[in-house]
């Protein structure tokens, strides 16, 4: 079995391969190696990435339809939606969704429009109390689509959140935080990433987990 993968040269000190959500492979690779390099690095990886691979496959979720009674997430939990006849803009939010039947045909742009904004309201503190209590600095905090994964930290320091994950349980958010500020001290996963990661968030493998079982949800077309 032939394995294609995507290479991605950057400042890094080692090879580090990842499997996204679509099974796609990504090999972030230093720019010291060679073409050759990577290939014997991945090929020597290759029953670990058949291993993921075979694991990987998850059902299919239908997308979300917006009718009154349709549930949706938001840290984790699962609220009702209801379609008003009231007119108002945008959308309301106390225990349920509410919106405009006058506004449905606009209904996945306004809910993208309100994820957005608590992901920010809700990331940004988050993000300042955990790099205080590491004792790191980030340069920038990008909120944003993401294709491949939950988070990422830049070479120079900047730390990209996938919105999406404002739908998830707070500890799950808390832990993808964390994991990307840790970064910032240790650039690979080794022990010492893992134990930072620990202290920070100790349910942190509980956060992973659900991120394995649940996290296609995340990722539904609104």
């Amino acid at each position: 079995m032939t394995i294609d993968y995507k290479i991605i040269f950057t400042e890094r000190k080692s090879v580090n391969i990842i499997i996204d959500r679509n099974s796609k492979i990504i090999v972030r690779a230093p720019k010291r190696l060679t073409r050759d390099d990577v290939a014997k690095v991945v090929n020597s990886k290759k029953h670990w990435i058949y291993n993921k691979l075979s694991n990987s496959s998850k059902p299919i979720t239908s997308p979300k339809e917006f009718v009154s009674g349709e549930s949706l997430l938001y840290l984790g939990e699962h609220y009702k939606l209801r379609i008003l006849d009231e007119q108002f803009s945008g959308l309301r939010f106390d225990n349920e969704f509410t919106i405009s039947k006058s506004n449905k045909s606009k209904t996945k742009e306004i809910f993208k429009a309100w994820y957005l904004a608590q992901a920010k309201k809700k990331f940004l503190p988050i993000v300042d109390y955990y790099s205080d209590t590491l004792g790191v600095k980030y340069n920038r905090i990008y909120i944003k689509s993401m294709k491949a994964s939950w988070g990422s930290c830049s070479p120079n320091k900047s730390i990209t959140l996938n919105w999406k994950l404002v739908k998830a349980p707070l500890y799950v958010i808390n832990y993808i935080i964390v994991h990307e500020l840790a970064h910032l001290i240790e650039l690979n996963h080794s022990e010492d990433f893992w134990n930072i990661v620990s202290v920070q968030v100790p349910n942190y493998k509980k956060a992973k987990k659900w991120l394995t079982q649940h996290g296609e949800l995340l990722e539904l077309e609104l």
